[in-house]
Formats: structure tokens, C-alpha cells, sequence
């Protein structure tokens, strides 16, 4: 372990790395550490303490501080002849769609979301993973999208004529980078704020660097000034009645039978699962199904390692956020192997008194 060159291993995989090399460092580069992945667009970053470093004694005065105030920012929106452009594509479109993803769950922007869908009658969709970032049972979510998506959402991307990617990458998770699972024909506006991410995997009609909630309320003032606009009811009225559809077929063709088949265990979870529970995943095929099984009625409350694939995530993430939001529900799903990496945790867990229930399967 501590031969190993860990500065090295883990900087192509964060956004910064940094060794302690004394003990009382600690302190200034925690706040380092919690600056930097705090700062759009955030990220995992890493802080090696060596074991000198962790038997060393010091004496630490810094007052704790809220993860907000560790950097303070102001998030660019958008250019107004680019938010012109996407308002006259999106009016023009016959059957849009918007596709949320990170961006707009992650600063709780759903209230934009929701208010550009609901001007324009568009769908929404959600990236794999971020189906918490809207309310399930709003009328123009569709659920998420994607190979591990919903089949009704699924559709709505690869028949749409305009796609608004909103905070999202359009990543692997959500297309297997194939045109198989979004349209070649589409045209694509994509808004990000990790510039890189623009255009990364898909050609775009339109690309536009800036916060995606601050640009959806730009977008919304736009689209709602035009006046022609082409008439996509047909296109929602149909979407709505596949995913009444969808959902009733979800609950009525549910295996309840032994053993615990993953359609039985999602209908029964569906309807004892607190509205405001915060769910936790691991790796593997159960919390794949999950993150659109199970009905996710406040943002945030879906919590997922996604494309880092953490085996034992889940136990931990869990513990975490009882500490933070100790009034919320927790349930930690996992599988035996997640399970196994973290069993040492519940001392951590009846140390502090932090009550997650946990679920795993073999």
C-alpha cells in the first residue's frame, strides 16, 4: 500500500491529488481538497495521508465549515445569440426532447427544468443515474433514458428532431456512445459546463458553455416571446399515454413469486419506500435496474458512483448522508460483494448512531 506511488495512480483519475507530508498540513489541505472538488464542475479528488502522517499528533484550530463556503462563485449563462438559436430550434421542432442530466441534479435546478419543458410541451428524460433530479410524478417526465433506461424514454430519444442536452454529457451511460440508443437525425443542443464535455461524443447543432439551470430560465423568457412555433401536442399526448401505459404494465406484470425475482422486490419497494428516502447504489446489475425501478419523488435523493463502478460505495455513501441529513430515511442497496468490502462500517455506523438500513442480494 503506502509503496506504491499513490500520487501517481490516482492523478489521471480525479481532479487533484496531494500527499500530506506532515500532520499538521492536514487542515490547509482538506480545504484544498474541498475547494477544489467543490468548483465547477465538481469531481472526486484525492488526499493521501501516509502512515507517519496518520500517527503524528497536532493540534487543529480551523473552525468546520459548510461545503458552500469553501469557494464561492458566480456560474456563466448563456450568450444571447446562442440561448436565440436554441430557442428558434426548439419552437420549430415537432417532436422535441429535453435530456437532463448532472448539471441540473446536482444544483437541485429542477425548478428551470420543469419550466422550459412546460413552455415548450416538451418531454424530459433523464440521464442514467439522475432520474432524482425530477419530481416522478411530474407530467412530462418520461423516466430515464438510455440502455438501462426505461423503454419509453428510450424512444423519445431516438425519434426526436431536436434534443436539448441539458447538463449532460451524453455519455456512455446513457448511449453506450452508439447510435443505437439516440438518433443520428436529431439535432443536438448541448449545454455543459465542463467545456470538454461539448460535442465530446456526438456531433451538435449547437453547443453553449454555461449553467444549465441559469440557461434553461434563459431559454424559457426566449421561447415563451415566439409566437409560431410548431405544434408538438400530438408528440406529448402519445408519450403521456405510453407511459401510463408503461407504468401500469410495471406493477401488473411483476414476478412475486420465490425466489425474489428483481421485479417483485421493485413493485414492493415502490410502495414502502418513503417519498423522502435518500437511496444509495453500489455497483452491479440490481442497482443498474434500480436507478429507474424504483420512483424518485424529491430531488436529490438517488445517490450513485455511475461510471467510477465503486464496489462498496453504497454502504459508506449511506453512512454519510444519515450524518448530514440524520431527519432523512437512508437505504443502502448493494450486493454481497459491496457489502463485504464495507461490513467493517457498522461500527462506524452504531458508534454514531447512524441508522441506514441496508439491502443486498447474492
Amino acid at each position: 500500500f503506502q509503496e506504491v506511488d499513490q500520487q501517481s495512480v490516482f492523478t489521471p483519475v480525479t481532479k487533484k491529488t496531494w500527499t500530506a507530508p506532515s500532520t499538521d498540513r492536514v487542515p490547509e489541505l482538506f480545504r484544498e481538497a474541498f475547494r477544489t472538488a467543490m468548483t465547477p464542475r465538481r469531481g472526486p479528488v484525492q488526499l493521501n495521508l501516509p502512515r507517519d502522517v496518520l500517527s503524528g499528533q497536532a493540534t487543529f484550530e480551523m473552525p468546520m465549515q459548510r461545503p458552500e463556503q469553501y469557494r464561492h462563485f458566480h456560474l456563466p449563462g448563456a450568450h444571447p445569440d446562442a440561448i436565440a438559436q436554441a430557442a428558434r430550434l426548439l419552437t420549430g421542432a415537432r417532436q422535441p426532447v429535453i435530456v437532463t442530466g448532472g448539471g441540473i441534479k446536482n444544483p437541485m435546478g429542477h425548478e428551470p427544468a420543469l419550466a422550459l419543458a412546460s413552455a415548450l410541451n416538451c418531454p424530459l428524460v433523464s440521464a442514467p443515474g439522475h432520474g432524482d433530479g425530477l419530481p416522478f410524478a411530474h407530467p412530462l417526465n418520461a423516466g430515464q433514458m438510455g440502455p438501462r433506461g426505461n423503454p419509453v424514454a428510450s424512444r423519445l430519444v431516438k425519434a426526436a428532431d431536436v434534443i436539448l442536452a441539458l447538463g449532460t454529457r451524453l455519455g456512455f451511460n446513457s448511449t453506450f456512445y452508439s447510435y443505437d440508443n439516440i438518433t443520428r437525425d436529431a439535432q443536438i443542443i448541448q449545454i455543459e459546463l465542463e467545456p470538454t464535455a461539448i460535442g465530446r461524443f456526438f456531433p451538435i447543432a449547437l453547443g453553449i458553455w454555461a449553467d444549465a439551470p441559469t440557461a434553461a430560465q434563459q431559454l424559457t423568457t426566449a421561447v415563451e416571446s415566439i409566437q409560431d412555433r410548431a405544434a408538438a401536442d400530438a408528440w406529448v399526448s402519445d408519450f403521456q399515454a405510453q407511459r401510463h401505459s408503461y407504468l401500469a404494465a410495471r406493477d401488473a406484470d411483476a414476478d412475486l413469486s420465490h425466489p425474489t425475482q428483481p421485479s417483485g422486490l421493485f413493485k414492493t419497494l415502490r410502495g414502502v419506500l418513503p417519498e423522502d428516502a435518500a437511496i444509495t447504489m453500489d455497483a452491479g446489475t440490481l442497482c443498474l435496474q434500480a436507478t429507474d425501478a424504483l420512483n424518485y419523488h424529491h430531488p436529490r435523493s438517488l445517490f450513485t458512483p455511475l461510471d467510477f463502478g465503486l464496489v462498496g460505495f453504497s454502504f459508506a455513501c449511506g453512512l454519510g448522508i444519515k450524518a448530514a441529513r440524520p431527519e432523512r430515511p437512508v437505504v443502502s442497496f448493494m450486493g454481497d460483494g459491496g457489502f463485504g468490502m464495507t461490513l467493517s462500517e457498522l461500527s462506524t455506523g452504531t458508534r454514531w448512531r447512524l441508522r441506514v438500513t441496508c439491502l443486498w442480494t447474492l
